[in-house]
């Protein structure tokens, strides 16, 4: 009888090895064939975490490289929790920055980004220090962390200039974070964060020894990313479905998007800080409402070329700008700020 159970005992335990030895066998053979089959969009940790009053922002004192099917890009935040190096003193007397990936430069190094060239600019025009420039661009977000930013963080950094940048995708990502709602009267409404589980168990999956660099973990991650959103649930989910294919979608995310700048806006003015606005890869009656927003509270106004007209600005596969793309920005928004006496040494 002891003998049988003894027998049992050890058939379990290789069974058990065998399993185990099985799984990672199919995972390594895995990693290697995404590796060399399949293209993964990002491979790399993550950039944000859960924030309580933003949502999620970029972790700080952070550095990592991230590889994708067409760059590798070295990526760097200081202890404010965007990207840049760390200041040598608080940041005041600041062009502040603010944006989603475009602007946080999600394609290129650090320092290749559009607001670190104009940083490099304004160094040479006036010295060096003479101006700060604050990025607080970061991506996958829209319009209303602009308001939560204003209002929570601006001050500190004694904006002498806001420079705000808009994408065509801010109209589905406001309604896809759901930070705020606006009513048919055209009230706006802030409404709670809800907290990311998912994103919550994140620092906890990248302190685990090249998992975060593992290509088949990528995949994994990127298959799911629409649900790691804190504010991603089946009904936002449902929502972002209907507004693609219902034309009242639509409008509902256009009046959202159209209020949430013209909030943000407003901020600004009353804490008397002048605005710049970047327009990219807007097109027809949203390109044109959003400049008429712009242009009702006396902001000038900055459209980038789209893909389509300069697609040597754009990586192919990706959509962001590649290094000439951020070269081109930097001229074009600094040009703009010289010609239209925005910035200049105080």
């Amino acid at each position: 009888m002891d003998s049988q159970d003894g027998s049992g005992s050890g058939d379990l335990w290789k069974n058990i090895l065998l399993l185990i030895l099985s799984v990672c066998v199919a995972v390594a053979l895995a990693e290697v064939l995404i590796r060399l089959f399949v293209p993964v969009r990002d491979v790399g940790p993550l950039f944000t975490v859960n924030d309580p009053v933003m949502g999620k922002r970029i972790k700080k004192n952070f550095h990592t490289v991230r590889v994708t099917p067409e760059f590798t890009m070295t990526f760097t935040s200081n202890s404010l929790g965007f990207r840049g190096p760390e200041p040598d003193s608080p940041p005041t007397n600041s062009v502040l920055f603010i944006g989603d990936s475009f602007t946080m430069g999600f394609g290129v190094n650090d320092g290749e980004e559009f607001p670190a060239l104009i940083k490099a600019k304004l160094d040479t025009a006036f010295g060096k220090n003479a101006v700060n420039v604050v990025n607080t661009g970061m991506g996958d977000n829209g319009n209303g962390r602009w308001i939560k930013l204003l209002e929570s963080e601006a001050d500190q950094f004694k904006p002498r200039l806001v420079v705000l940048q808009v994408m065509a995708n801010d109209f589905e990502d406001n309604v896809r974070e759901g930070y705020f709602s606006v009513s048919e009267s055209g009230t706006l409404t802030e409404l709670p964060i809800k907290v990311s589980k998912a994103k919550s168990l994140e620092p906890f999956l990248d302190a685990i020894p090249g998992l975060s660099n593992s290509y088949f973990y990528s995949l994994i991650r990127q298959s799911f990313a629409k649900y790691s959103s804190g504010t991603y649930t089946k009904e936002t989910a449902s929502t972002v479905t209907k507004e693609a294919a219902s034309k009242e979608g639509v409008d509902y995310a256009d009046g959202l998007t159209e209020h949430l700048i013209a909030k943000a806006v407003s901020i600004c003015q009353i804490k008397g800080y002048p605005v710049f606005a970047i327009l990219v890869g807007l097109e027809g009656n949203r390109l044109s409402h959003v400049q008429a927003i712009f242009q009702s509270h006396q902001v000038p106004t900055l459209a980038i070329p789209t893909k389509t007209e300069r697609p040597e600005f754009y990586y192919k596969i990706d959509g962001h700008w590649n290094r000439a793309g951020h070269a081109f920005v930097a001229d074009a928004v600094f040009d703009q700020l010289q010609s239209l006496n925005l910035i200049h040494k105080q």
